[in-house]
């Protein structure tokens, strides 16, 4: 549970003496909520300060016995251990709620009552923050294609979105037929005891809800649900369908933090994907095989509507799983926001993916476009009848209804592949890129221009990035660019130094260098945050542990997490770099350096930075070095002489000046002249309108994020 009070407890017992506390606090207010549905729910009218919290968990236990909610009603482990003036107050609110007659009061009351109780104890759990009621609403109805087909949410929470799917039913079917087709799966205790009271309300408490506890990765197909029906106590078993629509917020769980046991299950998913020639990567966040370990259970050309973060856009990782999905599922559509995050209490980004599943006798080369739509609107503007009416029609037409609220682009696979082929972030999609591919023997990969690095990360900057003024031998101290802050120009200029010692001890003694011995010292007996010498740490193969080399060096630079501004600078001689900034060195010394400065910095490769990476929660790009490198830039073999320098003296002055962010560069007048000189010499000059459009575009929407 100690995982569920991250952000505001660190003391894992308080966090669960919390879940008890709401746990006994649920039993009380449910058990008086549906005494006049269930007779046996009386008995927590016996309940007074001589009962003993054992007999009131016997009182409660015989209640789940004959009419189920169990979730709510059974014991959790500890439960007991309660001090006895937090019970007598447990009995005070049993006794307030038998003399006002809480049973009698209105549905709308009761109903009211429910929704706070849900409310005040949602939290995140196990990677999973609660949807927004407007999101899950949305996602439901774009959706749940057939309203008496059977709806899953495997990895349910709180119950946010099979509440909103059972609302969606209930508009057009009858309440038994609604609850009926409803199944919610969680792998914790405690979030199904707030399912269920979300799915509850007096118009179905006689009605079994099909809420249990599992782990996806352990389900079958096979698997028998076993409920107890409410109306008579006895045990019904219901077998699994197979459904016509799986909806869910998947967790937001890394890799790092996957239990043992799951991923001994997601090996088991990826040989089983290996007949459908296709893997994923064993590193990926856990939302990845989730989808896959779902397939077994949605009917032929089922609908799977999921939420998940945007990673998978633009790595490595999320290019196996999109090659993947395509051999299972057809990708129908995918959804992000292009104002707002719609999880403002998390620093992830999300996506919703609409997929459905492939009939085994589907043509494998006939595959319908897919359609990528960029919310224009925050989502509490949706709250709006009108303009969410607006977002549904869309999806279900899969047309542009209205770009003001939501704009869309329709690409077959094919121009799909064409466009990624160009190592474009699938971002991408949301925007006109298409005209990337009409351009592409003008480009080159910059790994065969470039040696294209990552900065030094050696794992501990106080000792090897050592103020400037320290006392160590100066042989032993290098330039460094350490700071992105300091990158504010097209020039590099150091703006720190680092410690860079290849000699042994007993090297250093012999030659007197006290002052370097003396900085090395003094990090020996040092520890880490987990408590384990630095020694230790930061040992490598062949390297003493406080041996940094002068390898990460860089005649052009650029950082790893640019914002508004997007550039390279420049170095004339090459500069050591930190892992905060990704670097290039030329493989040909005799090549025109100018010349592919100049290109870096044009409007065509502002835009591959920005292509190339995704957005965090903060709102900056996320870039890396194996991406940049297979990224493309205007390819400066393909110039003349002349066309080489005029390019080159187009950028002289802008060279010189400070870098602006991306919308006031592309207004200032030598910017705009040296683009248009270089897209002349190319021949893709008319390209520069709809160059500049992508650019913008992407880099608002990507900033949008932070900016609401």
């Amino acid at each position: 549970y100690s995982a569920e009070y991250n952000n505001d407890e660190t003391d894992v017992t308080k966090a669960y003496a919390k879940t008890i506390i709401l746990h006994w606090f649920n039993r009380f207010v449910f058990a008086n909520l549906i005494k006049k549905h269930f007779n046996v729910a009386r008995e927590v009218e016996c309940i007074n300060t001589e009962t003993s919290i054992k007999q009131a968990n016997d009182v409660f236990n015989a209640i789940t016995n004959r009419c189920d909610f169990y979730n709510i009603f059974a014991s959790i482990q500890y439960g007991e251990l309660i001090p006895d003036s937090t019970w007598r107050d447990f009995v005070s609110v049993n006794q307030f709620l038998i003399e006002n007659d809480f049973a009698s009061l209105s549905q709308e009351s009761l109903q009211q009552i429910l929704e706070n109780t849900v409310n005040i104890a949602k939290r995140e759990i196990r990677g999973q923050y609660t949807t927004p009621e407007i999101l899950a609403d949305i996602l439901a109805r774009i959706s749940v294609r057939n309203l008496v087909e059977d709806v899953f949410d495997p990895c349910c929470g709180t119950g946010t979105i099979v509440k909103a799917a059972k609302n969606y039913k209930m508009e057009r079917l009858e309440t038994k037929t609604a609850i009926d087709t409803i199944w919610a799966e969680d792998k914790d205790s405690y979030p199904l005891q707030i399912a269920q009271l979300a799915l509850s309300d007096a118009n179905n408490f006689n009605i079994p809800l099909k809420v249990f506890k599992k782990n996806i990765f352990n389900l079958e197909k096979s698997t028998n649900i076993d409920i107890v029906d409410p109306t008579d106590g006895r045990m019904l078993h219901f077998p699994l369908p197979e459904f016509g629509t799986i909806i869910s917020n998947l967790p937001f769980i890394a890799f790092e933090n996957i239990l043992p046991e799951d991923e001994a299950k997601i090996t088991e998913i990826n040989k089983w994907l290996e007949k459908y020639d296709a893997h994923i990567d064993l590193r990926s966040d856990i939302y990845i095989p989730i989808i896959f370990a779902l397939h077994k259970f949605l009917k032929p050309n089922g609908t799977l509507g999921v939420i998940v973060s945007n990673s998978w856009l633009a790595t490595k990782a999320g290019d196996l799983f999109y090659r993947a999905l395509s051999k299972l599922f057809y990708i129908e559509q995918v959804h992000i926001s292009g104002n707002g995050k719609w999880f403002t209490n998390a620093q992830v980004i999300t996506t919703i993916l609409l997929l459905r599943k492939r009939c085994d006798n589907d043509n494998m080369d006939d595959v319908p476009k897919t359609t990528f739509f960029l919310w224009k609107r925050s989502l509490p503007e949706f709250a709006n009848a009108e303009l969410r009416e607006n977002l549904i029609l869309t999806s279900l037409q899969n047309l542009e209804v209205d770009g003001d609220t939501v704009k869309s682009k329709k690409y077959s696979q094919e121009m799909i592949d064409a466009i990624l082929s160009y190592n474009l972030s699938k971002n991408t999609l949301f925007h006109d890129v298409s005209w990337i591919t009409e351009i592409g023997n003008k480009l080159c990969r910059k790994n065969t221009i470039f040696k294209v690095i990552r900065g030094e990360r050696r794992g501990w900057d106080d000792m090897f990035y050592p103020p400037i003024g320290t006392r160590i031998d100066p042989e032993f101290v290098r330039p460094a660019l350490l700071s992105s802050r300091s990158l504010t120009s097209f020039q590099a200029v150091p703006d720190g130094q680092a410690f860079c010692c290849s000699s042994s001890i007993e090297e250093l003694q012999e030659n007197g260098k006290s002052d370097t011995l003396n900085w090395i010292n003094r990090f020996k007996y040092e520890r880490n945050g987990k408590g384990k010498p630095l020694p230790e740490v930061l040992t490598r193969s062949n390297m003493f542990w406080y041996e940094m080399g002068f390898t990460a060096t860089a005649e052009i630079i650029t950082g790893m997490n640019p914002d508004r501004r997007l550039f390279y600078a420049y170095s004339s001689t090459p500069i050591l770099i930190n892992q905060r900034f990704i670097g290039f060195r030329f493989l040909d010394a005799n090549i025109n350096k100018e010349l592919c400065f100049a290109l870096l910095n044009s409007i065509f490769d502002m835009f591959v930075i920005e292509a190339t990476g995704f957005g965090r929660g903060l709102g900056v790009l996320d870039i890396n070095a194996r991406n940049i490198s297979n990224s493309f830039m205007l390819n400066p073999n393909y110039l003349t002489n002349e066309q080489a320098i005029a390019i080159v003296q187009a950028f002289q002055p802008i060279k010189t000046r400070q870098v602006f962010d991306t919308e006031t560069e592309l207004q200032q007048e030598d910017r705009i002249n040296f683009d248009h000189v270089v897209l002349k010499a190319f021949g893709i000059d008319n390209y520069y309108d709809r160059i500049k459009e992508s650019l913008l575009s992407m880099q608002k929407t990507r900033r949008n994020v932070r900016e609401n």
